[in-house]
């Protein structure tokens, strides 16, 4: 377990509130940041990936990093800024992971810290165990988009992430980057770890989450993103979450 001394936990805690869509350019803290939501959805840009933060799980972005976001619906959650006493087990890399029915009731308990700078030891061990929680936490990769570094390739995929809504075979988007189909397929899967095509259906699936947490309807999400119809829609995300769109979000508000 990691071991906090009081002087070493200067840290904040602040409420997520937000009722309608509100973003935040690219920017750092001098502490590490930890999310957690209880509704809605945020998603980002950090280290080269895009990432979402939707409820039962945890953001985190370590110190120094710069990062955006942006709120999508009725945001309600919570910030936690860190030291950098006590992020030296946590992540390098900015990431999203699987919470705990543990890490949730921790959380509950530590948003009514009123004051954070003369904690108690009880305070202490929870927040201790905490961080613990979330060092122990597996990254959810379906809620991270990792971007390839080449520049032909990042021309791709910025035009598929702004317009998700573009037909284009694969052999048009290598013409497209001056490149040949071949290199297109074996240096964006060098590059991000996964294929160009699989890139596509998890970039259009993310892209749907900000509008599903607005509460659109799933055919109008479906036609915006790029799908054909809501079925195929719902199909690719089933394929990826595990379950339909709308139960995705069922029971956060």
């Amino acid at each position: 377990m990691a071991k906090i001394t009081v002087n070493a936990f200067n840290f904040s805690i602040r409420p997520l509130v937000h009722t309608k869509n509100q973003q935040t350019k690219m920017h750092s803290h001098a502490t590490g940041q930890l999310y957690f939501l209880n509704s809605g959805m945020i998603s980002g840009y950090a280290k080269n990936k895009y990432w979402s933060i939707v409820p039962n799980c945890i953001g985190w972005i370590p110190m120094t990093i710069e990062h955006s976001a942006t709120m999508w619906g009725n945001i309600a959650g919570w910030s936690l800024y860190l030291p950098a006493s006590l992020c030296d087990e946590l992540p390098l890399e900015p990431c999203v992971l699987k919470t705990s029915d543990l890490a949730s009731a921790l959380m509950t308990r530590i948003v009514t810290f009123t004051n954070t700078a003369t904690l108690t030891e009880q305070q202490i061990k929870i927040i201790e165990v905490l961080i613990d929680e979330v060092k122990s936490s597996q990254p959810i990769e379906t809620l991270l988009l990792p971007q390839p570094t080449d520049a032909r390739l990042i021309k791709i995929t910025q035009a598929i992430w702004h317009d998700p809504t573009i037909e284009k075979s694969q052999q048009q988007w290598a013409k497209l980057a001056a490149i040949s189909v071949r290199s297109l397929s074996r240096h964006f899967k060098a590059q991000t770890g996964i294929t160009f095509s699989h890139w596509k259906q998890l970039a259009k699936v993310m892209l749907s989450l900000e509008q599903l947490a607005q509460g659109i309807a799933i055919k109008d999400i479906a036609y915006s993103c790029g799908f054909s119809d809501a079925s195929s829609y719902i199909a690719s995300f089933k394929s990826i979450f595990g379950v339909t769109p709308r139960r995705y979000f069922s029971g956060y508000g």
